[in-house]
């Protein structure tokens, strides 16, 4: 009776295998591609702010992102709230106070003055000591930032209206807006850090609050309340 061997077949053992790393045989995972629906439908809108207004704005920011993570009595929020969610609230309040008020906005520029002179007949005040100037340094331009929250085109619109427009908007060949720092009366990032300044300012003396609500699965801020 012949004996019967047992043969194992080598899986790599084809023509089409030959000459190949088994490793490279292996299909590797592709990077699944995010699903930005959300971000489509919740644009950010993004504002430069004056050089001038940096530490303001960057104080408001810094601000916002606290009130993010904790409540009024200090407690750290066991929530989904963002900083978008908090601006948007504040950024509300805002709004209908400054229609309650007919807040607008003007053009701040620091016009220069004419100098002139005249004799003074009798005068008993001291000499004049005059102050000896510094020499100048290379001082670095203040770097411009920009702020961007999620609060939608009915905010954005009313932003630009207290801004002032003055004249229409252009459009690149792309189709996106061309940047025009001297389309509006005053700086659309202007009005909004003193718009969030003020809402700031009330929430911080405990005048308005920020109501939490449930929200499909998950509890947030979604309104404001006067105290």
């Amino acid at each position: 009776m012949t004996e019967k061997k047992n043969k194992r077949r080598d899986p790599f053992a084809r023509s089409d295998f030959e000459g190949k790393d088994p490793l490279d045989l292996i299909p590797v995972a592709k990077k699944a591609q995010r699903d930005r629906t959300w971000e489509k439908k919740n644009k950010a809108y993004s504002y430069r702010i004056p050089a001038r207004l940096t530490e303001e704005a960057i104080e408001v920011r810094e601000s916002i992102l606290s009130i993010a993570a904790f409540n009024e009595y200090g407690e750290q929020r066991m929530d989904r709230t963002t900083a978008d969610d908090v601006a948007k609230n504040l950024l509300d309040f805002a709004l209908k106070q400054a229609q309650k008020e007919n807040l607008t906005f003007q053009p701040t520029r620091a016009g220069k003055m004419k100098l002139q002179w005249e004799e003074v007949e009798q005068s008993w005040d001291s000499p004049i000591i005059l102050k000896k100037i510094p020499p100048k340094k290379n001082k670095q331009k203040a770097k411009q930032i920009v702020v961007s929250y999620r609060w939608g085109q009915e905010f954005h619109a009313q932003i630009e209206g207290l801004a002032g427009a003055v004249r229409e908007v252009e459009y690149r060949e792309d189709g996106n807006i061309k940047n025009d720092p001297h389309r509006f009366s005053v700086s659309p990032g202007e009005v909004v850090v003193r718009l969030l300044q003020r809402a700031l300012k009330v929430y911080i003396n405990r005048k308005m609050r920020l109501t939490s609500h449930p929200k499909t699965v998950a509890q947030k801020v979604t309104g404001w309340a006067s105290e």
